[in-house]
């Protein structure tokens, strides 16, 4: 039985990795513009949120019905995308890569320009469903890119950068949203304050959307860089172990259910209890990305990749959860600022482990594949954020106890269910 079951990830191994042993200059090249994609769509995304009421307002809705609709619409946004990723995925192994890609990011950017337009509630409905279904096709497509072009040695430093990118445009997107839509940012900058102080900022990410629209068409022609090569690759058709698979999946949901609590709680501990101003949240959202980036470069360099690959994700489980557990109680700046470098060090150290093992385990269905494990991310974190701002009224400590302690169990038993690192690099 070990026998066989050794044998069996080797043809998973080899299936995986006859597409692309080795990247090409071309797509080294393109990487940055890989990264730069991925952040755009999340800032992008990202700024709206904290927009929404003001929009909102502007409808002369009740109260009530403001922040109701405020939470149904970051809802929808996340359910569209949700549904769209497995299913862009899916097509992009079917089609190709740059086609679904440039539909994705084209939708994406309509999206933001109908939101600067939006009049009523409906408008504003449509073009958040357009903004999720847009953006759920981004990351795994891009991944899947990643996957197939660069070789395993290669990867997990690819998947590091791109994992660092979206979560850096999650944490200054909503910050630079809240920022622009207050009247003494705009004094601040020497800056005239425009009539409506929310078209400015989605037109901002919608140009800046734009660019990238075209930066792709032209950077990614129609050969094949951007096309899906799940028809060269032996045993392609289906998921080599798809029991495997899910277990990833699951465990992005656990991971993002932490990272989404630790989101609510960053912006509830600092704002409320350190009573801290923009500019002081400003510089906590800038650590975390730096904190990633000092990680990724680091652990995911030359010298250490193998290490990280083996030894680090239990280890960062670890750390993450205790700093989760801790962070109720960061009374000062300093501690704050410690346990945000634990949890951002942490994530930003599993996510590309988890994309790493997924890419390796996907066999031909690589689109397909990170489609679902980008759904089972977005279903995380809204978990995670939902989740925390309704028991955080209830006690300030038990969404983050509530967050470590899934994060740790659902670890221990996701790991008996998954091949070891050993097995992956037979």
């Amino acid at each position: 039985m070990k026998h066989h079951r050794e044998s069996t990830w080797k043809r998973c191994i080899a299936a995986t990795s006859a597409s692309g042993v080795a990247a090409s200059p071309d797509a080294h090249g393109r990487f940055p513009l890989l990264v730069t994609a991925v952040f755009t769509v999340s800032l992008s995304a990202n700024i709206v949120t904290p927009l929404l009421p003001f929009m909102l307002n502007a409808l002369a809705l009740a109260p009530a019905l403001q922040e109701r609709n405020a939470a149904f619409l970051n809802g929808t946004y996340l359910l569209a995308m949700f549904v769209s990723a497995p299913l862009l995925g899916h097509l992009s192994d079917r089609i190709s890569r740059r086609s679904v890609l440039l539909a994705g990011i084209g939708a994406f950017t309509l999206s933001l320009y109908a939101l600067a337009r939006s009049a009523g509630l409906a408008e504003l409905y449509a073009s958040r469903i357009l903004s999720g279904i847009g953006a759920g096709g981004v990351l795994p497509i891009l991944l899947a890119h990643v996957s197939e072009h660069h070789g395993k040695e290669q990867r997990v430093r690819r998947f590091a950068w791109l994992v660092t990118a979206i979560m850096t445009g999650s944490l200054i997107g909503p910050y630079l949203g809240g920022l622009a839509a207050k009247p003494a940012s705009w004094t601040w900058l020497g800056l005239t304050q425009p009539a409506n102080l929310i078209v400015p900022p989605v037109l901002t990410a919608a140009f800046a959307s734009s660019l990238l629209l075209i930066g792709v068409f032209v950077a990614f022609d129609v050969r094949p860089q951007l096309t899906s090569h799940g028809s060269q690759t032996p045993h392609s058709h289906d998921a080599l172990h798809p029991r495997q698979l899910y277990t990833l999946f699951a465990f992005s949901i656990i991971l993002m259910y932490a990272v989404g609590s630790f989101e609510v709680g960053l912006a509830t501990v600092a704002r409320i209890g350190l009573q801290l101003d923009a500019a002081q949240l400003g510089m906590m959202y800038a650590e975390c990305a730096l904190v990633m980036l000092i990680m990724q470069a680091f652990f995911f360099s030359e010298q250490f990749k193998n290490f990280a690959n083996h030894y680090l994700i239990g280890p960062a489980i670890a750390v993450t959860a205790v700093a989760l557990a801790l962070f109720p109680s960061a009374g000062t700046h300093a501690k704050l600022a410690v346990v945000i470098a634990a949890v951002a060090g942490g994530a930003g150290v599993i996510a590309p482990l988890i994309s790493y093992r997924v890419s390796v385990l996907a066999g031909g269905q690589q689109g397909k594949n990170f489609g679902l494990q980008s759904a089972s991310s977005s279903l995380g974190q809204a978990m995670g954020s939902a989740g925390s701002g309704l028991l955080f009224g209830l006690d300030r400590q038990l969404p983050f106890w509530l967050a470590a302690t899934i994060l740790i169990v659902g670890s221990l038993l996701i790991f008996m269910r998954l091949p070891s690192p050993h097995q992956l690099e037979a």
